[in-house]
């Protein structure tokens, strides 16, 4: 083991052959016997092949990422067993992720997500944006299941790690365009310039602008569009032969958004050939005094700068890593898209009556944010005993601050963590390694907020203020102290099959749900318990490679949203459940074909029985529904109000939690066509992923065709019990497919390739906001040009 790898610095990861796509010039490994040779990977906070680390990971090194056109975070999702990640409600700059069943139930700042992004080892904050054009990425990691041991606060789920590849002694680089669907116009390009033996500088960047795929028949504008542009300098300065100093500068902008839309025009219903939305409110609104609106959609500016200081010894290695995070956002989202939200009465509504009594019906969420973090970490690895033992050990302090002007409230959110970590690899023989690691993590939250609100302006008196919340009994400041431990042991049965056996403790913050001003609450940490086991084999001479694993995962205090004062507020409920298997199979059975299969299955539920909030609406519930009463009817004496929220759906049971399909099936395939005579290689591909039925909303509140009968005799002319769905969070089966035809040189320094995703222009439903639904995107294509030299 030397003590560059000990250190894991290497950006050099050893390309995977099992793709399909092909690679680029300086990514092609030399044919062996192994065809699928190990990505390297740092899972475990070092560099280890993917086959021998006791984790599921799925990991894609640079040469996947690029063959696959796999450019964003979000691209990832597809190819992860038991993922499902979306653009957040209303903003297309943040990625909401659910991963075995655990995920973030809000984009405000004060809840934090399960999932948590890391980015050259800083972890990135939701509100910094963790959706965006990759840079010249070395290779991404998607870790399942919780990882606080090595990571820290907010993986109860897991973690997606993305490394960007460092400057190096080799002059080099490419550059991208694309063309596409909507008027899309993509260029991404790198350049690395050895400046000296001492001194390299790497810069890369990225502009990405389309017209988007929503139209607005209200005001004619095009919604939904993804702009966005980056721009990413690092140095690297290599001191001494065991001293390196890595620098780097991060620019992001992301205006994309991700707003509602339906198949059908609420201004003609008649016409279902597109996407379409109803809202007023503009993204170029006219500006004067009387109407300063914040414009429709969604801007974030980030900016990133990180520090690597590594230094290394005969069997260690210490590094420091320093990382300061800003970003600025502002934000208007329409919830209701112009229109009151449907219910069992009005399951069409027209645009131009809203809730608020705004223009056209618009029913605003509107946020100016500024945030701002800060963290440094030393790590040290090493080897103890002639290599018998291998152990990290560090310590992390992490301070950040988010203020956000909701229009009816400033809020200003902080966090302060402090932790220390160890973790030691035991080698007990040649095939038996023993792992056992712990982290403690001193954590210390605030919440202060400025009521804003008109009716504070009006009478004073009723402000929502500290004073008066402390009153209430919602304290405006936590402190926890959690040990989040991980014990591992993986036994080599074979050269090429690994057996592996794990319990970890995840942990993701508490926070403050201050969705209205009359229901301000503050709820707990989540802690998980996951137990795992697991095989990685390698057979056929390499040609073959299934990675299983098979989970069960406990929560004691799951954050959910609870019934309280009518609304739905995040508490901590009695706990949650979720047991999966997870396989991933590659193969290269001939040379040119390559082959890939991703099956995910989990059964999750809420385990609510000791919560006295749920138990309680469970009961108002069950005592509407046997008075005749309808959920999702209009407020009034007919409505069941008690049913279809927070956590209880409209039958009176508690809902299946939101976003996990009970089984998924990801399959790709790929040749590689060559044709000598020409100097050119031809490979078509398809990739598909199938997902059950699921829910998209935590209440499973769906409106369904089908007259149903309330109190009295009232008829309304839908229903929310079952049948073909109108809208809201239920979701049948669904296929997605995507496809390409990728042109390139047998020198591998030019690529042209047509792709499209959702060929089949498949709509689903990947979140909700009360019955109004957020689908994903519709068929997109592009023609794509790269050069590497």
């Amino acid at each position: 083991m030397t003590a560059w790898r000990i250190l894991g610095v290497s950006t050099a990861a050893i390309p995977a052959m099992m793709v399909a796509l092909p690679a680029y010039a300086g990514d092609i490994p030399a044919v062996t016997e192994k065809l699928i040779p190990d990505i390297i990977v740092t899972a475990e906070r070092r560099p280890d092949p993917v086959q021998q680390v006791p984790i599921a990971v799925s990991a894609y090194n640079n040469y996947m990422l690029s063959a696959r056109n796999l450019d964003t975070p979000l691209a990832l999702a597809n190819d992860v067993p038991n993922l499902f990640a979306s653009s957040a409600v209303g903003l297309g700059s943040l990625n909401s992720y659910t991963l075995r069943g655990l995920g973030q139930s809000s984009t405000d700042a004060t809840f934090s997500p399960s999932v948590g992004t890391f980015i050259d080892d800083v972890y990135i904050a939701p509100g910094a944006g963790n959706n965006f054009l990759f840079f010249d990425v070395d290779r991404a990691e998607v870790l399942r299941g919780p990882q606080s041991s090595l990571y820290g606060r907010n993986t109860s789920g897991g973690a997606v790690n993305i490394v960007i590849a460092r400057p190096s002694e080799t002059l080099g680089g490419y550059g991208e365009f694309a063309y596409g669907a909507f008027d899309r116009k993509t260029a991404r390009g790198s350049i690395n310039l050895p400046l000296s033996p001492v001194v390299q500088l790497k810069v890369s960047g990225y502009f990405q602008n389309d017209d988007g795929y929503v139209t607005n028949s209200t005001t004619g504008e095009k919604l939904n569009d993804s702009d966005a542009a980056g721009i990413r300098g690092a140095l690297q300065f290599k001191v001494t032969d065991t001293l390196r100093w890595n620098l780097a500068a991060t620019y992001m902008r992301n205006d994309g958004d991700n707003l509602p839309n339906s198949l059908c025009d609420p201004n003609a219903p008649a016409q279902c050939s597109g996407r379409y939305s109803a809202t007023a409110r503009r993204v170029d609104p006219a500006f004067s005094a009387t109407n300063p609106l914040i414009p429709l959609g969604n801007r974030l500016d980030t900016q990133i700068y990180t520090s690597h200081i590594d230094w290394v010894g005969e069997n260690f290695a210490l590094a420091s890593i320093t990382g300061f995070v800003d970003s600025r956002a502002r934000s208007a989202i329409d919830l209701s898209d112009g229109r009151p939200f449907p219910n069992t009465a009005v399951p069409f509504p027209a645009p131009g009556s809203g809730l608020d009594g705004g223009p056209a019906g618009y029913a605003p969420v509107t946020n100016i944010g500024h945030g701002q973090q800060f963290s440094q970490e030393l790590k040290l690895t090493g080897s103890l005993l002639d290599g018998r033992i291998d152990y990290i050990a560090g310590l992390l302090y992490f301070d950040a601050s988010d203020k956000s002007d909701r229009g009816y409230a400033v809020i200003d959110n902080g966090t302060i963590d402090r932790a220390a970590y160890v973790q030691a690899d035991f080698n007990a023989t040649d095939r038996l390694k023993l792992t056992a690691g712990v982290r403690y993590t001193d954590e210390k939250t605030s919440f202060a907020i400025v009521d804003t609100s008109a009716g504070c302006q009006s009478s004073p008196g009723t402000c929502v203020t500290a004073v008066g919340l402390a009153v209430a009994g919602v304290s405006t400041n936590a402190k926890a102290k959690i040990w989040s431990p991980r014990f591992a042991a993986s036994y080599r049965v074979a050269e090429d099959v690994m057996v592996y056996a794990s319990a970890s403790r995840g942990f993701r913050s508490g926070g403050w749900d201050a969705s209205t001003l009359s229901t301000i609450r503050a709820f707990g940490a989540e802690n998980v318990w996951s137990y795992e086991g697991g095989v990685k084999a390698d057979a056929f001479g390499g040609k073959v490679r299934a990675n299983l694993a098979a989970f069960w995962l406990e929560s004691a205090n799951a954050q959910a949203p609870l019934l309280v004062g009518g609304v739905p507020v995040v508490q901590n409920v009695h706990g949650y459940r979720n047991r999966g298997v997870e396989l991933e199979v590659i193969a290269a059975p001939i040379a040119g074909l390559n082959l890939r299969a991703s099956v995910g299955y989990q059964n999750d539920t809420y385990r609510a029985g000791g919560s006295v909030l749920v138990a309680a609406q469970q009961g108002a519930c069950i005592a509407e529904l046997a008075r005749g009463l309808i959920p999702l009817a209009p407020a009034g004496p007919q409505a069941a109000g008690s049913c279809a929220i927070g956590i209880v759906d409209a039958n009176g049971h508690i809902a299946e939690p939101a976003r996990t399909p009970d089984f998924s099936l990801g399959l790709g395939a790929g040749y590689d066509w060559t044709i000598p005579a020409a100097g050119i290689i031809l490979t078509p591909s398809v990739n598909g992923l199938y997902r059950t039925a699921f829910e998209a909303g935590t209440a499973n509140a769906t409106l369904f065709t089908g007259s149903s009968n309330g109190l009295g005799g009232v008829a309304f002319p839908a229903n929310p019990f079952g049948d073909n769905v109108i809208t809201g969070s239920h979701n049948p089966a669904v296929w997605q497919v995507a496809a390409a035809l990728t042109l390139r040189t047998d020198d591998n320094n030019w690529t042209l390739a047509l792709e499209c995703a959702n060929c089949l222009d498949t709509s689903f439903t990947q979140s909700v906001v009360g019955t109004v639904r957020y689908l994903n995107p519709p068929r997109v294509w592009q023609i794509r040009a790269r050069r590497v030299f």
